[in-house]
């Protein structure tokens, strides 16, 4: 059985009987498990089985009823920027994980521009659980567009004045949040860049008779490059770190396993694995387990280390 939940607007409906009249019309055709239509929102909730009947068959028998049914389009696209991505493997992970949501159809990771493109049914799942799954994989996401601003306003004489220039930007849609120091005349505005701009600010404030007074300005800090180069300076420690544990590791590991003329190569009789065998196997464990914390994203999200984890569970 292949149960599909849909919801449609049903247009026509006047008063519950209309909603009644619906919800009968539908449960009689052979397939439909439930069916609930909300009068308020002119609703229909169904779920039925794929194989039996189409959502041409539901339209024709409420069609037939006199009322009219509104197929919705529900799906949106989501621009997200992921911060912690450091390769291919990366850009794979939080691929795989939003595909697994119910209601994302499509999801795209571009390791270059660090950005995942998402379309979602957005009666399915929301834009919060999208974010959610992201992070429970160990990446960030980047709020690029939340950008806070610092105006000073001339033409301020009194609280009201402060208040005004309040009221008209929280007007303007994008502005999430304003507050105005009559002391300092200075406006700190809170604001979503993808929905307003700068200017639009300014004349909104300036339309209410006030002025800007461009004061000079600090130099710009490049705050995508300032995280960029964060992530590389913490992913050289780490390479330096793997590389410090690594070299013993290697030396003790393989050193007494050299044939001549260029081995076997000495080692302390302590860790020596003809005379202190179990020594010799704990000395290891402890130079691998920095290695492995220091690269453990490679383990938790490398596509070819889950391959194969995941056959090596079949064959348990």
């Amino acid at each position: 059985m292949l149960n599909n939940k849909e919801t449609y607007k049903i247009g026509g409906m006047t008063c519950a009987s209309c909603a009644k009249a619906v919800e009968r019309v539908t449960k009689k055709l052979d397939g439909v498990e439930s069916s609930s239509v909300n009068i308020a929102t002119e609703k229909l909730n169904i779920e039925y089985d794929k194989q039996k009947v189409s959502f041409d068959d539901i339209k024709l028998a409420i069609e037939k009823a006199g009322y009219k049914v509104i197929k919705e389009n529900n799906t949106k696209s989501l621009e997200l920027k992921i911060g912690g991505m450091t390769c291919a493997a990366c850009a794979k992970a939080v691929e795989r994980v939003t595909k697994k949501l119910d209601g994302v159809e499509k999801s795209n990771v571009n390791i270059a521009t660090e950005k995942a493109s998402i379309e979602y049914d957005s009666s399915k799942v929301k834009v919060s659980d999208i974010k959610s799954v992201i992070e429970k994989a160990g990446y960030s996401i980047i709020e690029e567009n939340k950008k806070t601003l610092e105006l000073k306003i001339g033409g301020m004489t009194c609280a009201a004045c402060a208040k005004a220039v309040e009221r008209v930007t929280k007007k303007l849609d994008g502005v999430e949040n304003s507050s105005v120091n009559i002391a300092t005349e200075k406006a700190n505005i809170e604001y979503d860049s993808s929905k307003i701009k700068l200017s639009q600010i300014k004349s909104a404030i300036e339309k209410a008779g006030y002025s800007i007074i461009e004061e000079k300005k600090e130099s710009l800090v490049d705050e995508d490059k300032l995280r960029k180069e964060k992530e590389m300076k913490t992913l050289f420690t780490k390479f330096i770190i793997a590389v410090g544990f690594s070299v013993p590791l290697f030396y003790i590991a393989m050193g007494p396993m050299i044939s001549k003329p260029f081995g076997p190569w000495p080692v302390p009789s302590i860790i020596d694995p003809m005379i202190n065998p179990l020594n010799y196997a704990l000395i290891q464990m402890i130079l691998v387990i920095p290695v492995m914390i220091a690269g453990y994203k490679f383990y938790r999200y490398n596509n070819c280390f889950n391959i194969t984890w995941e056959i090596f569970r079949i064959k348990i």
